[in-house]
């Protein structure tokens, strides 16, 4: 395989469909059957003046962690980051980024497997409504309104962007429901580890089958679902999670080998 394309991390069916064709015919053939137009590189898309920009505002440790998130591989990831490591910015990326994704795709839905008809949808859950308001659908308005690809691309209105292609990024809280049914590309949860339900009560295991579920059941070889947090202590959704992942060996080689 030609090494023009490591930086997207190619799906594993379109590195096998081009195996078949000599790599001078690799990018002709992705721009006539896969791609209209051949995603950058996750740095590219976070740093250049053409995408999101950000060289001056995100943290330089920001961008080879989201740049290994985005592995096209990697399904499920849990991100413990510490308070003022730029959790939110790191939600509107992963958010920004599958969009893109989608919309650089000749036609998602036929390569997606996916019925025309429905919002192809991308689900932050923050933990309250005024985090999913101010924080990161606020951030990911201001990357997309300053990305100079985006232009005349979407239309938000409260708490959603519509995107061209029927593709929806939504921004919602941690006790609300009006998500459920759509048809989840890409899930993530915002400080995982203080979702709470009407009653107080941690909700954040429940959200995260719910939410992969719908991701699984949709987009099996394609989905991303992030739970992403500070730490609350030894008990919590996130530390529970990873202490299983760590004990689990075949888990640790997944990892190893996705690298």
């Amino acid at each position: 395989m030609t090494t023009m394309f490591e930086g997207i991390k190619l799906p594993l069916e379109i590195v096998e469909y081009l195996a078949d064709f000599p790599e001078e015919k690799h990018e002709e053939e992705l721009l006539h059957v896969v791609y209209s137009e051949i995603p950058v590189p996750m740095p590219e898309y976070i740093l250049s003046e053409n995408y999101l920009n950000l060289s001056r505002s995100i943290h330089p440790k920001l961008v080879p962690l989201l740049t290994y998130v985005d592995h096209m591989d990697i399904r499920d990831i849990d991100l413990i980051l510490g308070r003022g490591s730029g959790k939110t910015t790191a939600s509107a990326i992963i958010m920004s980024r599958s969009i893109y994704r989608l919309m650089c795709y000749r036609d998602a839905r036929a390569f997606l497997g996916k019925i025309p008809g429905e919002p192809i949808v991308c689900l932050n859950v923050s933990v309250s409504q005024e985090q999913a308001k101010d924080g990161v659908f606020a951030t990911l308005k201001a990357i997309t309104d300053g990305c100079q690809w985006f232009e005349d691309k979407y239309k938000a209105i409260t708490q959603k962007i519509r995107f061209e292609g029927q593709f929806e990024v939504i921004c919602g809280h941690s006790k609300s429901t009006t998500w459920l049914g759509h048809d989840i590309f890409c899930g993530v949860l915002d400080e995982a580890n203080f979702l709470i339900d009407k009653k107080d009560q941690s909700n954040a295991e429940d959200l995260w089958k719910t939410i992969r579920q719908s991701c699984f059941t949709r987009f099996p070889n394609h989905y991303k679902m992030v739970s992403i947090s500070s730490s609350k202590d030894g008990k919590d959704f996130m530390s529970r999670k990873t202490r299983e992942i760590r004990e689990d060996p075949a888990n640790l080689i997944e990892l190893s080998e996705a690298a």
